[in-house]
Formats: structure tokens, C-alpha cells, sequence
């Protein structure tokens, strides 16, 4: 299954980690939406199971995204997930819906395969959906 996803991450502190090559960045306690896509038919790069990927423990996985280096972190907790099933990359548009009502997002993360400002947005409070 094919398709774009949005996680609803919380973190319950302020935090600052290493995100690969986007260096050292602070984030503020509240919510974060990310937004990313699975387009392959089979494997691990399937809507599903880069989902299950996800959701694994962070210390039994390799880091290969941004997202991997935020989701490490002990003070993140995935609270809700959004799927939605499509023969098309569609996370630029999701994100720029979600964008409209964020406080802000955080520069170059989680976009460096297209041209929006980011992939993971901030919001003081949880997110309606």
C-alpha cells in the first residue's frame, strides 16, 4: 500500500539533539506533526511498514531520518497517526494544510527530497484531528 502519513509526536519537555546534518536544534515541550510518505507496492518502504518502523522501539533501529533522530528521544511519544492511501506523493500538501494552523515549523526537517520549508511543524496545543 502506497500512500502519505502524519504522525501527532508530543513531547513532554524542552529538548535539544543532533539532527544529522542539520546540526544541534531546540524544540519546544508541545506537539509536532510530521508529515511523510511510503510510495513502494512491496517492502519495507510500504505505507504500513514504514509506519511499523515508526512506531519500534528508536534504540533497535537504524537512523536513516530526520524524524528517526526526534523519535529517539525519551521525551517523544507518537500519540496519534493519520494514513492516507494514495497512488500519489501528496505530504506537500498535507503539510502545507497543517501549516496554516501551526505555530511554526522547524527549518529544512524532513524536506531535503523536496522544496517545502519542512516536514514537522509545531503546535502549542494538540492537534484536532
Amino acid at each position: 500500500m502506497k500512500g502519505t502519513y502524519v504522525l501527532v509526536i508530543n513531547l513532554s519537555r524542552r529538548i535539544q539533539i543532533k539532527v544529522g546534518a542539520l546540526g544541534n536544534l531546540s524544540f519546544e515541550n508541545g506537539y509536532y506533526c510530521y508529515v511523510g510518505s511510503a510510495m513502494a507496492n512491496a517492502g519495507s518502504s510500504t505505507l504500513i511498514n514504514r509506519i511499523l518502523r515508526h512506531l519500534r522501539n528508536p534504540n533497535l533501529k537504524k537512523i536513516h531520518w530526520h524524524i528517526d533522530y526526534f523519535l529517539k528521544n525519551p521525551n517523544t511519544q507518537i500519540v496519534r497517526l493519520l494514513l492516507l492511501r494514495s497512488k500519489f506523493r501528496m505530504e506537500c500538501e498535507v503539510v502545507n494544510v497543517f501549516k496554516k494552523e501551526a505555530e511554526y515549523s522547524i527549518s529544512k526537517f524532513g524536506s531535503s527530497d523536496c522544496k517545502c520549508e519542512s516536514h514537522l511543524l509545531y503546535f502549542r496545543d494538540d492537534l484536532p484531528i
